[in-house]
């Protein structure tokens, strides 16, 4: 089992380039640290439990992947297709640019985009139960047909939604978005 890895305290880009790109290897509960996967093919790797702090993901191929329950902070996951990823469990994203990413159809049922930049985000037909959006930058973020009951969109900027195909029902959100989602049914305010 030379490419199986568990708790590895802290993995920098120079220990994977080194010790882990050639091998389509697993990792366990461990934490990447300014790592720049940029454009990089992690069709066959398997990331559990893991941390990513200060990462760079942009452009990567996550097909075949297996990603559970990952946690990622302060990185930049832009251009990304998560739609092909299965048994992924909850997703965690803190202070992320996901610019350009697909989540077409997906179950992303109570998980969390803390502050994320989230422009042109395909979110179309996701179920997002109880998902947290708090203070996320939704510029032409396309949530056509999506589930977002119970969501917590409190803080958002820039959420653009045809309430006639979105579920909104138990949305938690601040009055200026509310104000601004009956400004876009053409409700003129006095």
């Amino acid at each position: 089992m030379d490419n199986f890895f568990v708790e590895e305290t802290v993995i920098t880009e120079d220990q994977f380039k080194i010790k882990f790109a050639k091998a389509n290897g697993e990792f366990e509960n461990c934490e990447f640290v300014d790592v720049i996967f940029d454009s990089f093919n992690l069709s066959h790797y398997k990331f559990l439990d893991c941390t990513f702090r200060n990462c760079n993901f942009s452009n990567c191929n996550f097909k075949s992947a297996t990603l559970r329950s990952p946690k990622f902070y302060q990185s930049k996951l832009m251009g990304i297709n998560w739609s092909p990823l299965k048994n992924f469990g909850q997703l965690y994203f803190e202070e992320c640019r996901l610019d350009f990413s697909v989540f077409y159809k997906m179950n992303l049922a109570k998980s969390t985009f803390l502050s994320c930049q989230l422009n042109e985000v395909d979110f179309e037909e996701c179920q997002m139960i109880e998902v947290d959006l708090k203070h996320c930058n939704l510029i032409a973020a396309n949530f056509n047909r999506a589930n977002l009951r119970k969501a917590d969109m409190r803080f958002c900027q820039n959420l653009q939604v045809n309430i006639e195909h979105t579920n909104l029902k138990e949305v938690t959100m601040d009055s200026e978005l509310a104000l601004s989602l009956i400004q876009q049914m053409g409700v003129t305010i006095v």
